[in-house]
């Protein structure tokens, strides 16, 4: 892609130039590039050439990955899942807008902006706007049908349902119907029946149209199938095969540097073990998964999962496995006075303002009355070594190098 890209700089070509622009954005995202460094390349690349955002085919595609690029490192309002792509220079809203007014078939560019931005939505778990989104951009994927947005849009929208389908299954309140047995409740659970075999044929779809295009070469595609076949394979209880695709997607994603399939695999393989219970392995693949979104600039999508979980990865109190250790040296210099200044927020403190203390009284009051008769004139006989002590016997024992001497020198 490069050389084509210099040939169309070279040429003057404003058009093939930011094409070419967009399509090298396309391809650093999705080989996990580094996300600052990504809409670095997507806000300065084309900036020589006047108003390439107006471009609506490369132009487009630069702003959609610059804007999700944006939205997975937490610089958007990814509170809302409308502006989830927007921020102070940017509103998704009127540039769709501005699009479906500025040409006369919009389908094309629209695919390719909501076809990423549905990746943004999933991962900051607005399940049911990704399934409306995907529902909508399923209708123009003809318009290009050879681009692999394609099967990145069928692969979130599968993972969009089967996410929306985990949250009905375990519903406390349809939890309370199952033990609560009612007509309603039947009703209720035949309808969600109904809903899960819809979805798990949506997901088959979308996994056989993946699998058809990595055909000749897997490399790019594998790991998109094998979660989608774990997804499957939960929702029709074989447990043993999701954790096989599991780890079959997460090696090839290994393997091939795929930092974002990787993270991606193992944030749903935590979704399905806290499912089933096991909350320890759990919070294993969650912090994993934090480590890799974090390992490629996704610190948004990493903040969003510890919040998310934050009562399975830090608990309900604080780690009290480790403790704080430190040593007290003796002060330098005579019995100069040192003046310290009283905290007013301190209700133990008997008098406001300065504390004069001698050398001997604040190391008194350090050991606590339990020092031992002071060991000569003016020495003091602290509990343990001081500082200055260890710095000498480490010296003394750096200097000699013969060990029967320095056996008589300790």
């Amino acid at each position: 892609m490069l050389l084509p890209k210099e040939y169309a700089i070279q040429a003057g070509d404003r058009t093939s130039t930011i094409l070419n622009f967009g399509l090298v954005a396309n391809l650093k995202f999705f080989a996990s590039d580094f996300m600052n460094d990504l809409e670095a390349f997507c806000t300065y690349g084309c900036e020589e050439i006047p108003d390439w955002e107006l471009d609506t085919r490369g132009g487009t595609m630069i702003i959609a990955v610059r804007q999700v690029a944006r939205a997975l490192q937490g610089k958007t309002f990814n509170s809302s899942a409308s502006e989830i792509m927007d921020d102070d220079q940017h509103s998704s809203y009127q540039y769709k807008c501005w699009l479906a007014a500025s040409i006369n078939n919009c389908e094309r560019p629209l695919l390719f902006y909501e076809g990423i931005e549905i990746c943004a939505l999933f991962l900051y778990s607005y399940y049911d706007n990704a399934v409306e989104l995907g529902k909508t951009n399923l209708r123009r994927i003809e318009t290009i049908w050879s681009a692999r947005n394609t099967r990145f849009l069928m692969f979130f929208q599968g993972l969009s349902l089967a996410a929306v389908m985990w949250q009905k299954l375990q519903d406390p309140v349809r939890s309370f119907g199952q033990s609560n047995s009612t007509r309603q409740s039947r009703q209720a659970e035949a309808k969600l029946s109904e809903e899960l075999r819809e979805a798990t044929k949506a997901i088959s779809d979308f996994k056989r149209k993946i699998e058809d295009w990595q055909v000749i070469s897997d490399v790019n595609y594998l790991s998109w199938s094998k979660i989608l076949a774990a997804q499957l394979a939960e929702m029709e209880s074989d447990y043993g095969a999701t954790m096989k695709y599991y780890e079959e997607a997460l090696d090839h994603a290994s393997v091939h540097n795929f930092v974002f399939e990787e993270a991606l695999g193992n944030y749903l393989l935590a979704g399905f073990l806290m499912r089933r219970s096991s909350r320890r392995p759990a919070k294993a693949a969650l912090r994993e998964a934090v480590m890799l979104y974090r390992q490629f600039g996704a610190v948004g999508v990493a903040k969003h999962i510890e919040d998310q979980h934050s009562f399975l990865l830090q608990g309900p109190m604080q780690n009290l496995r480790t403790a704080d250790m430190g040593v007290q040296t003796d002060f330098s210099g005579g019995s100069a006075e040192v003046q310290l200044q009283g905290d007013d927020d301190d209700a133990r403190q008997q008098a406001r303002g300065s504390i004069t203390e001698t050398k001997e009284e604040r190391i008194g009051a350090w050991q606590g009355g339990s020092a031992r008769p002071t060991a000569g004139a003016g020495l003091s006989a602290l509990d343990m070594l001081d500082l200055t002590s260890i710095l000498e016997g480490s010296q003394v024992i750096s200097s000699v190098l013969q060990v029967d001497e320095l056996l008589k020198t300790m």
